[in-house]
């Protein structure tokens, strides 16, 4: 487990990622696949609409490799 805090807008963010279960790399060894939790409940719905605010340059990134 690797516990992280962060500020998300205004929130304290506290969230827990764990190697193993919750993450896979790829052949490259890069993280192919993540499954994170966080709390309180606001940071995870500031967290969601910071990173939904970046979906679209993420997509054109992940599209240019």
């Amino acid at each position: 487990m690797h516990p992280f805090r962060k500020a998300v807008e205004s929130d304290d963010l506290e969230a827990v990622a764990a190697v193993g279960d919750l993450m896979h790399f790829d052949d490259d060894g890069k993280i192919d696949d993540f499954t994170g939790m966080v709390r309180p409940l606001s940071a995870a719905q500031a967290l969601g609409e910071a990173m939904g605010a970046q979906f679209e340059q993420i997509a054109r990134e992940a599209a240019e490799q």
